[in-house]
């Protein structure tokens, strides 16, 4: 009996001194623990930049620092979800452009757009620009908004990083049209006054982006309004790429040039001033129905106009230095200062790529 209460006592001594232990040491593991969750955690990015809306806008406050290692590339918590993540690879993105879409509504949700986004979506891209003429019209305030919210049920998989650019069909309704386009998308809000989201620009990786319009106050021409806040903007933004979107070629793509900024040469010639001072790297259009590149001085002109629309005639050789037609879109991949354009067919067909610097 009397060894039978000594290896009690020994049992319970041993559990005293494992309890006491416990509780000693406990604070310590705990504390290890929780620094190691704050460690894997990624670093808190800045705010974003004022006017920039609620959540594309977080993309002008990705910085080369903050962008995560190969081992932790875990999205910071807090980042819009909508937002594209940062690629693991500093400066190594792609855009998609999909160009004129106006005939989506006679075959929505089947037709040429909805294939152009299956197709976009499964990429992967970074972010998507929609160069203008977006739907048929838009003179009714009722039939204007449902136009556009089919769009955007078309574009679901992408529409949270899809930038819009104004078109000619978007501006038949005049102010009508200004004030359906301001409520149906969610753009940046730091362009000139009577722009509001039709005139813009942000930061994403080593590139800048600006989307101007074409088609205010009246068609094919930029205005002396946008040109003063866009020698502001470029002057303020020294990113290593500049890529400009607007409706409306700057040069005529086809034998039309009454389908260009052509029309008002002077306020034409002082937009291309501005954009060789400042050394843009490329424009990126719409409104002629067909794709060229052309080469015009140091600047590239893409012309990406037929995702969904009818298709125009197919421009003499001289005129640009490469011509598809049929129904396509683009994916320009940037990796450092090299870039490619992939032009790919609705159904993801690769039709052209050609790289350039």
């Amino acid at each position: 009996m009397k060894k039978i209460k000594i290896i009690i006592r020994a049992i319970v001594s041993v559990l005293l001194l494992a309890l006491l232990g416990f509780y000693i040491f406990r604070p310590i593991v705990y504390n290890n623990q929780n620094s190691a969750k704050k460690a894997a955690l990624p670093t808190a990015k800045p705010s974003p930049a004022p006017n920039l809306h609620s959540f594309k806008g977080v993309l002008s406050a990705i910085t080369q620092a903050e962008i995560p290692s190969p081992v932790e590339n875990k999205q910071n918590p807090n980042q819009d979800s909508a937002s594209p993540a940062v690629n693991k690879v500093p400066d190594s993105y792609s855009f998609a452009i999909i160009g004129d879409t106006k005939l989506f509504e006679s075959s929505y949700p089947d037709g040429n757009l909805g294939k152009a986004v299956a197709s976009i979506t499964k990429q992967n891209v970074d972010l998507v620009f929609a160069v203008g003429d977006l739907v048929f019209k838009c003179v009714n305030t009722v039939a204007c908004e449902k136009s556009f919210t089919e769009w955007k049920s078309e574009l679901s998989s992408l529409i949270s990083k899809t930038y819009e650019v104004v078109g000619n069909h978007e501006q038949s309704g005049g102010e009508l049209a200004d004030a359906v386009w301001q409520k149906e998308f969610d753009l940046p809000t730091n362009g000139p006054a009577g722009f509001n989201k039709q005139v813009y620009s942000f930061d994403f990786q080593n590139s800048h982006f600006v989307v101007l319009d074409t088609e205010k106050p009246k068609s094919n021409m930029i205005n002396g309004v946008q040109l003063t806040w866009l020698e502001q903007d470029l002057a303020a933004h020294k990113k290593q790429h500049t890529f400009m979107f607007f409706h409306e070629p700057a040069f005529p793509s086809n034998q039309s040039q009454d389908r260009s900024l052509y029309v008002y040469p002077k306020q034409r010639d002082a937009l291309w001033k501005i954009l060789v001072d400042n050394n843009v790297t490329a424009i990126i259009n719409g409104h002629e129905h067909i794709f060229t590149r052309k080469k015009i001085g140091n600047i590239y002109q893409f012309v990406v106009g037929n995702t969904d629309a009818p298709q125009n005639v197919k421009p003499k050789p001289s005129i640009s230095d490469y011509t598809y037609e049929g129904n396509f879109y683009a994916v320009i991949s940037v990796s450092g200062a090299k870039m490619n354009l992939s032009l790919y067919s609705v159904d993801g067909k690769l039709i052209n790529s050609f790289d350039f610097t």
